[in-house]
């Protein structure tokens, strides 16, 4: 297939773009800046578009599918750049639908957030009314929106991650916890365990992206899923297990409170659409991911 892959240099997108050109497909990537330097067995022809200044009408054809990764670098900079995150999860996620609308392209693939979701202390079904508490939610579920709008075109598959990670990464949760860890800086927990969550390895991501693809028939209850890990830990937890990647004791700080809500993904519908979920245990991805950052690798 020949894929048009947004937000194509990120930390999802680099390792996507690999294993779609691994598999035999033919990747066309979108960045904003000049295109990185790439192994030479990774083949990537390179548009030059900025969705943060839309409209969004790629100058390619012969496509077959879209990926649809970006996301604002300032996603959480509310509402200083309140503009730039609405430009790419809303203005210029309809000019790509609409665009893909006519290049009769076969199949979009959304990446939304589990901040559609209110926060809960049980799992969560896609059927689960949404809740954003967040500009960055409430533009996810607006993406979300435009997404469906377009069903009667292309197939539209929309993942919602739940606390992606691996090597590499900056900027996010759990490589902040890592620096804390390693640095002998506290971890603060609100309540006994903290925030509950399900961290899910960056490979297992690319793994059901890629499978987003194939022809398949429209999932009973919509094409929406909730894409997390295996396990549901919380930040006492996560912080005991980097530890141990690392042979650091965590030190931990308590907070006082109530135990808080967090973000636990059901994978019903995933497994009976995909026949499976997530594998990768946290203690397995940290490790590597520690692992690969000590070698200098990503």
């Amino acid at each position: 297939m020949r894929i048009l892959l947004t937000g194509a240099t990120g930390f999802i997108g680099s390792r996507l773009r690999r294993a779609l050109a691994a598999t035999g497909h033919e990747v066309v990537g979108v960045t904003r800046s000049a295109p990185p330097t790439d192994p030479p067995d990774v083949q990537c022809q390179w548009i030059r578009m900025d969705l943060e200044q839309p409209p969004a009408r790629p100058p390619v054809t012969g496509l077959d599918a879209v990926i649809y990764l970006a996301q604002s670098r300032a996603y959480r900079e509310f509402p200083a750049k309140a503009r730039e995150i609405f430009a790419v999860n809303a203005t210029a996620l309809f000019g790509m639908l609409d665009w893909a609308r006519t290049e009769r392209i076969r199949a979009f693939v959304y990446a939304s957030s589990a901040n559609v979701y209110p926060p809960s202390a049980a799992p969560l079904p896609e059927s689960t009314p949404l809740g954003p508490e967040s500009f960055y939610g409430r533009s996810k579920q607006m993406g979300e929106l435009l997404v469906a709008s377009y069903a009667d075109y292309f197939h539209c598959t929309t993942f919602r991650f739940f606390t992606v990670y691996g090597a590499g990464q900056s900027g996010t949760l759990i490589p902040s916890l890592v620096d804390r860890v390693r640095n002998g800086q506290a971890i603060q927990v609100q309540g006994r365990s903290g925030l509950p969550l399900s961290p899910v390895y960056v490979e297992d991501v690319t793994r059901f992206l890629i499978a987003a693809l194939e022809p398949r028939p429209p999932a009973r209850d919509g094409d929406v899923f909730n894409l997390g890990g295996p396990e549901a830990l919380d930040i006492r937890r996560i912080g005991e297990q980097i530890g141990e990647a690392l042979g650091r004791e965590p030190i931990f700080e308590t907070r006082p409170g109530p135990e808080p809500l967090g973000w636990l993904p059901d994978a019903t519908r995933l497994v009976a659409t995909f026949g499976s979920s997530p594998a990768v245990p946290f203690r397995d991805g940290i490790r590597h991911m520690v692992g690969a950052a000590s070698a200098g690798l990503r």
